[in-house]
């Protein structure tokens, strides 16, 4: 992303977090929507697998983690461009790694990559500007992603939008992700009214009985 379209991001969220406080909210987030995303993880996550949390916020994904699959012994890394988000997530988990994109970047290969809420706000005036960068980012993502690529988008299928809210498309998110990334994806539209996830699993191999490998 440009750096204009990070300031945008990193004011937006700061005059939320002064608003709100350490809550969802601040992160444009209903209170108890993020536990029910968090979900689509439960059946990806094995023992001692590394989770990369992009867009990480206040690692609300690793308190998550922590109370339901402690025992997978499972490597956290958070990351995100509001450095205010990175700053309260180092003090609440000073044992986790997290990354200020601002200032450092990601250098390894993780086995869960998860994107939550990351293109909810529309970085730039129009939608197709805007996809350029999500297609941009997945395709980042999708690299350095060993296993999985677990990312969330507010659904097209609503009845109001609020301003500078972006609402992803199926249609042409399927097709760049099926002529770019992987034929194996998922596509998760059951667990909230207004949100959907898509799964993209990363191998494609088959083996000899025909089975794909998991």
């Amino acid at each position: 992303m440009e750096k204009k379209q990070i300031s945008k991001i990193d004011n937006y969220y700061n005059k939320l977090l002064k608003i709100h406080g350490v809550k969802p909210h601040a992160l444009g987030c209903p209170k108890g929507r993020q536990s029910i995303r968090f979900k689509n993880i439960d059946n990806l996550i094995f023992k001692n697998c590394k989770i990369l949390d992009f867009g990480c916020g206040f690692a609300d994904l690793l308190n998550y983690l922590i109370k339901n699959h402690a025992s997978y012994k499972f490597k956290y890394t958070g990351c995100d461009v509001v450095s205010n988000f990175i700053k309260i997530s180092r003090n609440k988990h000073r044992g986790s790694k997290f990354i200020d994109l601002n200032s450092d970047s990601i250098n390894e290969k993780y086995d869960i990559v998860t994107a939550f809420g990351v293109f909810n706000l529309k970085y730039t005036k129009s939608n197709e500007d805007h996809f350029k960068i999500v297609k941009k980012e997945l395709s980042k993502l999708y690299n350095i992603s060993k296993k999985y690529l677990l990312i969330d988008f507010q659904s097209p299928f609503v009845d109001y939008k609020q301003k500078d809210s972006y609402h992803q498309h199926l249609d042409p998110l399927i097709k760049f992700i099926v002529k770019n990334l992987s034929r194996r994806f998922e596509i998760i539209h059951s667990y909230l009214p207004y949100e959907f996830s898509i799964l993209i699993r990363k191998d494609s191999q088959i083996t000899k009985n025909n089975q794909f490998k998991l």
